[in-house]
C-alpha cells in the first residue's frame, strides 16, 4: 500500500508511522501463521465475529490473537524468515529500536507490549475517489496504554462520539485510547487505535470498536460476508481460531461496485507438522471464472497430484481471451486443442525416476472436453498439429501421427524434440515423449489426459492409464466430489528440481524454500459459496539448514 511505504518517509519525522507499519506487517504476516493457544484471548468475542464488527467500507480486515507469542514459535520464525527473504523487514529493526528507546524498553519487549494480545488491521484499497487507508487497533496492557500516552505525547484534536481524538507527528496521525475501568485489574485490556490523518473517515468509523461495539454500519450487514465468516472456521472442528482474514475486493473502481469476498480462518496444524490449517469460504467470482462448470473429480486430482511438486486444478474457458489467468495460460500453450476444453482442467508437475538413477520430471495435463462425438478425432488432429509445430526447430524431426480418434481409450505416443521444450528440456531429461488418451465415458463429461516425460525403460503409458482409471465409475463407490479449485505446491522441492538457469529466472521462488507444502481444496456448497480447506507446512529449522532430498514418484 503506497501510503505505508517506508522508502517515501523521512526517518526522523515518521517514527510513529514506521512503528504502525511494523505492527501491521506483523499482523498480516502472522495472520498466515497461527499459534497454539495457551489460554483465553483478550476478548470473549472470537476473531471471526470481531471482523464482522468492522466498518462496512473496509476492504480488508485481519484479526490475530497473540502476535508476540506467534513470533517465538517455530512456525512464526519460519514465516519471518520468508518475509525477510522478500525484503519486507528491511527497515523495521530501526523502527522498533526507536520505539523501544522512546518507551524505555528492549526491542523484544516493545513488540510484546505494542502488539498486545489482539491486533486488528482494517484497510481500504485505493480507488479514483480515495487513497489507500488503514486503521490499526491493538489490545494492550493498561500500563502500555499509559506509557504510550506519556512518552509519545499526543495532542488533543477533537471529540468524536464522546471519544477524545488525539494527533501525533504534527497532525499526520490520529490516535484514540481506551483504559479499562479499574485499571489495576490486569485481566482487563486497554485499547489503542491509530490511523493516518488522511484516513479520518475510516478512523471515525472504526472508533466504536475501541469500546468493543460494532461500527455504525458494520460488515455483518453484508449477508454473504456474515455467512462466510460465521459458518466457515476451525471452531466448527473444535479448534480455536487464532487468525481470521476477511478480504472484500470490489469488482470495479467505483465505490458502489459490487464486492466479491474471501474469508479465511486459521488454527495450528496438528503435530508434528509446523504450520497451520485453515478453512476458506469465498464467492465463486473471486476465483476469476463466473461459470466454473461441474469441477474436477477429486479422485482424478488425487491420482494426478500424487507426489507432485506443483499441481493445480481450476475452471478453464475454451475462449482465448476469457476466463482466469490459468485458463489463458493453458490456452496460450495448447492453442491447437484448447477450443475443445470445457469447464475444468488440471496440471501436475512431478518428479519421476529416469531408470539411470537420475531425477527428471514429468507433467500430467488434463481437461474436460466439449461433449461431441468427434471430439477425440478433432483432438488427435490438434495434437498432431501442435507437436509438428513444436518440432519444426529440428530439421530431421519425424512428423507426428494423426490417430484420427480411433480407440480413444488407448494411450497415444509421439516423440518430442528436446529443442522444442526450450529451457525446460533439462527438467524432463533426454528423449522426451508426449502421451495422451481419452476417457469418453467419464461422469458428467469426457476427459483428455496427457503426459510429457522422458522415454525410459520403466516409463511407458502405465502412469497415464493409472490416472485415467481414477475416472472410471464404480457402482458401489461413494458420490463423486467435484473440486472447483485445488492445488499442491512443494516450494522447497520445486526450487531444488529446477535447473540453475530457471532458478535465476524465478527469484521469487527462493524465499519459499523454507516451506514444505501448501495445499488447498474447494467445492461449491448449496449456499452458493465456494468452501474448502487449506494448509501450509514449514520445514523444521534443522531441515532449513540441511535440506532433505525431494521425494520421487517411483511408479
Amino acid at each position: 500500500m503506497r501510503c505505508m511505504s517506508m522508502t517515501s518517509l523521512r526517518a526522523r519525522d515518521f517514527r510513529v508511522c514506521r512503528v504502525c507499519i511494523v505492527v501491521a506487517m506483523l499482523a498480516m504476516c502472522f495472520a498466515l501463521v497461527p499459534r497454539a493457544m495457551a489460554g483465553g484471548v483478550c476478548s470473549p468475542v472470537p476473531p471471526e465475529d470481531a471482523a464482522l464488527m468492522a466498518p462496512e467500507s473496509a476492504d480488508i480486515v485481519i484479526v490475530i490473537d497473540g502476535v508476540a507469542e506467534i513470533a517465538q514459535t517455530p512456525r512464526g520464525r519460519g514465516a519471518i524468515a520468508i518475509l525477510q527473504e522478500l525484503g519486507l523487514f528491511a527497515d523495521t529493526a530501526i523502527a522498533w529500536s526507536e520505539l523501544a528507546t522512546t518507551l524505555g524498553m528492549r526491542p523484544d519487549e516493545a513488540i510484546r507490549a505494542v502488539a498486545g494480545r489482539r491486533v486488528m488491521l482494517v484497510a481500504t484499497t485505493q480507488t479514483p475517489q480515495q487513497p489507500t487507508g488503514w486503521a490499526l487497533l491493538t489490545h494492550v496492557e493498561p500500563r502500555t496504554e499509559r506509557l504510550i500516552r506519556e512518552r509519545l505525547k499526543p495532542v488533543p484534536r477533537r471529540i468524536a462520539n464522546g471519544q477524545p481524538v488525539l494527533m501525533l507527528e504534527n497532525g499526520r496521525f490520529l490516535m484514540a485510547t481506551r483504559a479499562p475501568k479499574g485499571a489495576r485489574d490486569k485481566s482487563q485490556d486497554a485499547a489503542l487505535l491509530i490511523a493516518p490523518a488522511h484516513a479520518s473517515d475510516l478512523f471515525d468509523a472504526t472508533l466504536p470498536l475501541l469500546s468493543e461495539r460494532p461500527a455504525g454500519s458494520p460488515i455483518s450487514a453484508d449477508r454473504r460476508a456474515a455467512l462466510a465468516s460465521r459458518t466457515q472456521h476451525p471452531r466448527v472442528r473444535g479448534l480455536p481460531t487464532d487468525a481470521f482474514i476477511l478480504y472484500r475486493p470490489r469488482t470495479g473502481q467505483e465505490n458502489n461496485a459490487p464486492r466479491t469476498l474471501l474469508a479465511l480462518a486459521a488454527s495450528p496444524a496438528p503435530q508434528p507438522a509446523i504450520g497451520w490449517v485453515a478453512t476458506v469460504a469465498c464467492d465463486p467470482a473471486f476465483l476469476g471464472d463466473t461459470s466454473p462448470g461441474v469441477g474436477v473429480p477429486e479422485q482424478l486430482f488425487r491420482a494426478a497430484s500424487e507426489h507432485a511438486i506443483l499441481a493445480f486444478a481450476a475452471p478453464v474457458s475454451n475462449a482465448r481471451d476469457s476466463g482466469s489467468g490459468f485458463s489463458r495460460i493453458l490456452y496460450r500453450f495448447m492453442s491447437d486443442v484448447a477450443p475443445l476444453f470445457d469447464g475444468n482442467a488440471l496440471v501436475s508437475f512431478r518428479e519421476r525416476p529416469t531408470g539411470a538413477g537420475d531425477r527428471a520430471a514429468e507433467i500430467i495435463i488434463g481437461s474436460a472436453l466439449v461433449p461431441a462425438p468427434d471430439a477425440p478425432a478433432r483432438f488427435d488432429a490438434g495434437m498432431a498439429t501442435l507437436i509438428n509445430r513444436l518440432s519444426r526447430v529440428e530439421p530431421l524431426a519425424a512428423e507426428a501421427q494423426d490417430f484420427r480418434g480411433l480407440f480413444p481409450g488407448s494411450v497415444r505416443e509421439s516423440d518430442l524434440s528436446p529443442r522444442a521444450l526450450s529451457i525446460l528440456a533439462p527438467v524432463f531429461g533426454a528423449s522426451p515423449v508426449a502421451r495422451w488418451c481419452f476417457v469418453p465415458d467419464a461422469p458428467e463429461s469426457p476427459w483428455w489426459l496427457a503426459q510429457i516425460a522422458a522415454r525410459t525403460p520403466n516409463a511407458d503409458g502405465s502412469v497415464l492409464r493409472t490416472v485415467a482409471a481414477s475416472l472410471a465409475p464404480e457402482p458401489d463407490a461413494p458420490a463423486i466430489t467435484h473440486l472447483v479449485t485445488a492445488g499442491v505446491i512443494r516450494p522447497d522441492a520445486l526450487y531444488r528440481t529446477l535447473p540453475p538457469v530457471m532458478r535465476a529466472l524465478t527469484p521469487l521462488l527462493a524465499p519459499f524454500r523454507f516451506t514444505r507444502a501448501i495445499e488447498w481444496r474447494g467445492t461449491i456448497h448449496p449456499d452458493g459459496l465456494m468452501r474448502g480447506q487449506a494448509s501450509i507446512e514449514f520445514l523444521s529449522e534443522a531441515e532449513q539448514r540441511e535440506p532433505t532430498p525431494a521425494r520421487i514418484d517411483s511408479r
